[in-house]
């Protein structure tokens, strides 16, 4: 329902807008929860008085439908509606219709959470009656919620604006069909034009899943198929949890980011220029050169003491704080200080402060490789056959690329990230904020062996934060790419969610985080997000060189 907030609108008029209006299309009668989910809020409504199409749609919707709940007397009534429009630009257009129809004399604002793009709320008294609204643009619909014979009282608002959110992911699992489909389509196009062997896929809208996928096969010899619940490696997605680890041990007052990094690895002999938060932003100066750190392959065991030793050796490549220089090692040392500040195994913090308080049952390192886990292959370009090979070694992922997952943990990682169960608000701006204010460059690739990495080593101002790439407004991302395994993880200014694991390593056909733009452009065409390209120009062969972005 558009956020009106008016009297209750009698079963006859209902009925006459409906007749008048033939030709707007009515949603399923799931698009609205049921009298079950209504009472857990408000137990005194016992009955349905309505359900048909929505009389107090702004705008020109292209299907409504509404539902009317009261308690035995009719006193008390919950009205559940939601308008859907052909796109976003439309919605918008009749949410601020229905916000400037709801300002009626007598009216007075209500603060609620955010649902969806935008919300609105409200109160009217009416003699001895009240009526509160809430109302949300979602994408190309509207959803409303509204009470009346309520009090305007803190609870009941509350409750209100639960129901809404609830109500708003009802609507949501009943989008158009076409959507789903266009999605699926996508998905399976990975699988079938030999991009991947399989693709594995799940999206939620404000914490919720909305849908999920798996396509393909997780082990081509035995022909297993790829599962939602297959484990596959997550490569630089590891990033966010390193970063967030140390966010969280700056929380317990353990640390501070602006130490330097001497005060807790003073084996590397540039650690005193700096400090924790220069390598969470990749601006410390820190060679990015795996190979000289951590030998040719970077398949083989490597000691700490010999990577420190190696890069021992290397000089800084710019000085810390000046430029961006996305480096592996930076994160390894992040790692390396997790677990000298903890005194735990890097895993067993994460398990301990993360994966178990967010219910990530299927995330572990790949040095700790769970069971079932998918096999993960190679190839140059699509069409060609998938060819195994060896995979990076635990000893140089550690804390830069270490952990296995799949989608469905990656969201209860997003939601508990978002939702303050694993950083304060202070610490999560931190973990969001891009350094330099446009002023700090990255490195600019010159080797035409090499792919420029878009804003990694293309030369244009840095967008990296910590464990997120935030290019635009409208987005916060990262991907993962290990030696066989190709990730992304994405967070949209308007809710949705997306994780998406594939298990190839190509020379660049596979781009999850345009897979995941495009779906989301699909989703909500009004808030249309731009490509997330990482490479720039034609990529290298992988077997040039092992690193991973």
């Amino acid at each position: 329902m558009a956020p009106r907030i008016a009297a209750g609108i009698a079963t006859a008029s209902l009925l006459a807008f409906a007749a008048a209006n033939a030709a707007v299309g009515l949603l399923p009668r799931s698009a609205i929860v049921g009298l079950s989910v209504v009472q857990k809020y408000f137990p005194q409504v016992t009955q349905e008085q309505y359900y048909g199409s929505n009389a107090t749609a702004a705008g020109d919707p292209i299907a409504t439908r509404s539902v009317i709940y009261v308690n035995d007397d009719g006193s008390k009534k919950v009205t559940l509606t939601v308008d859907r429009y052909v796109n976003g630009a439309a919605a918008l257009s009749a949410y601020r219709e229905a916000v400037a129809k709801s300002k009626i004399p007598g009216f007075s604002p209500l603060t609620v959470p955010t649902i969806g793009q935008a919300t609105f709320a409200g109160s009217v008294t009416r003699g001895a009656e009240t009526h509160l609204g809430v109302g949300a643009l979602d994408a190309s619909q509207v959803v409303g919620a509204t009470l009346a014979g309520y009090s305007a009282n803190e609870s009941n608002v509350g409750k209100l604006s639960l129901l809404a959110r609830v109500e708003a992911a009802a609507a949501n699992r009943t989008r158009l069909p076409s959507v789903n489909a266009q999605i699926d389509a996508l998905v399976r196009a990975q699988v079938d034009d030999r991009v991947v062997p399989g693709i594995a896929i799940a999206i939620a809208k404000n914490g919720r899943t909305i849908y999920t996928n798996a396509v393909g096969l997780r082990d081509l010899s035995a022909r297993l198929p790829m599962r939602i619940t297959t484990p596959q490696a997550i490569g630089s997605i590891t990033k966010q949890f390193t970063a967030a680890s140390i966010l969280m041990l700056a929380q317990d007052g353990k640390l501070s980011i602006d130490d330097k990094l001497s005060k807790y690895v003073p084996e590397y002999r540039l650690g005193s220029k700096i400090t924790l938060r220069q390598m969470l932003n990749m601006v410390s100066g820190i060679s990015d050169n795996d190979p000289a750190i951590y030998g040719d392959e970077l398949t083989q065991p490597i000691s700490r003491g010999a990577m420190l030793a190696n890069l021992n050796k290397l000089p800084l490549m710019y000085a810390p704080g000046t430029r961006m220089v996305y480096t592996n090692t930076n994160y390894n040392l992040l790692g390396l200080v997790v677990e000298r500040v903890s005194k735990k195994p890097y895993l067993t913090f994460l398990r301990e402060r993360i994966f178990a308080p967010l219910g990530m049952t299927s995330s572990a390192t790949l040095s700790d490789a769970p069971p079932g886990m998918a096999k993960g292959y190679a190839h140059l370009k699509p069409g060609q056959a998938f060819e195994t090979r060896p995979e990076m070694n635990p000893d140089f992922a550690f804390g830069t690329g270490n952990m296995i997952s799949t989608p469905l943990d990656l969201l209860k990682w997003d939601t508990g990230l978002l939702g303050g169960r694993i950083l304060s608000v202070a610490s999560l701006r931190t973990m969001f904020t891009v350094p330099g204010d446009g002023k700090i460059t990255t490195i600019k690739e010159t080797d035409p062996r090499f792919p420029s990495l878009k804003n990694v080593s293309d030369g244009s101002p840095t967008v990296y934060a910590m464990g997120w790439m935030c290019p635009y407004s409208s987005v916060r991302w990262h991907g993962g790419h290990t030696f066989l395994f190709e990730s992304t993880n994405v967070l949209f200014s308007d809710g949705y969610t997306i994780a998406i694991e594939g298990n190839v390593r190509d020379g660049g056909y596979f781009e999850p985080e345009n897979l995941a733009a495009t779906i989301h452009n699909t989703l909500n065409p009004s808030v249309n997000v731009p490509p997330l390209t990482v490479i720039v120009r034609a990529p290298k062969p992988p077997n040039d060189s092992g690193e991973e972005q």
